[in-house]
């Protein structure tokens, strides 16, 4: 994901390999998945500012949860607020300007992989397994309810409802084995490249109602919304210049 291969591909996907890779990926992070998980940072206390604690980043959590001292800890289900994690490895790397827009960034990539990763499937009674509609809600579902055998163990053909199915569970926050579990964040871009063009294909393939006025509004917004402009060239060929 966080290079810019994941994910199924539906037919027709066509996106620019200049601008699929976030800035995770690029030459502001040289160290990559080590850039953001194996930070090490500094606990002091907040009345005398004396040293107290070395953070060695050793917990593999780019923005670990916080004791009441300031220390990291094993939790890993405290919130996702300024207060109750550390984000000094997101600030410190300079690809954002304070913790306080790191959360604000992370905030609003999180809200738009679950709507896009909603419209293919909600697991509505939380058990993991996609289930025919009305059970489950989103496209899937209704495609389970129509065509069950698209969903098959025994063969090697990936339909465009596994793929779908594939994607949803890469993006979204179902926990299950291949979760890219980031939230979106390795990559937004590219999650919401593969998610927009898998809800339409979906669509189109197995004949689906149109969607709403206000779903079709987002679904054509530009890849990456508010933070269009923080696309970067990741990787670039020999003899170019690495330019934004």
């Amino acid at each position: 994901m966080l290079l810019g291969f994941a994910g199924y591909r539906p037919p027709g996907f066509a996106y620019d390999t200049a601008r699929i890779y976030g800035s995770h990926a690029t030459t502001q992070n040289p160290k990559l998945c080590a850039g953001c998980h194996i930070a090490k940072f500094t606990v002091t206390d907040e009345a005398t500012g004396a040293f107290t604690f070395q953070a060695t980043g050793h917990l593999m959590r780019p923005v670990p949860c916080l004791d009441a001292a300031g220390k990291p800890t094993a939790d890993k289900t405290c919130a996702y607020t300024e207060a109750a994690r550390s984000w000094q490895t997101c600030a410190a790397s300079g690809c954002h300007a304070s913790a306080a827009v790191a959360v604000s960034a992370f905030t609003t990539v999180r809200a738009r992989m679950k709507f896009f990763a909603d419209q293919l499937w909600i697991d509505s009674n939380g058990n993991g397994s996609l289930q025919a509609s009305p059970t489950d809600a989103g496209l899937l579902p209704q495609v389970r309810a129509s065509r069950p055998t698209e969903w098959s163990n025994t063969d090697l053909v990936i339909t465009p409802a596994e793929g779908a199915e594939f994607n949803a569970r890469l993006c979204g926050e179902f926990g299950q084995s291949n979760a890219d579990n980031s939230k979106g964040v390795h990559n937004p871009f590219l999650c919401e490249a593969l998610m927009i063009a898998t809800i339409n294909y979906i669509r189109s393939y197995y004949g689906l109602p149109a969607p709403s006025i206000g779903v079709q509004a987002r679904l054509n917004e530009p890849i990456g919304g508010e933070f269009n402009s923080a696309m970067h060239i990741s990787r670039t060929p020999p003899g170019e210049p690495n330019t934004k």
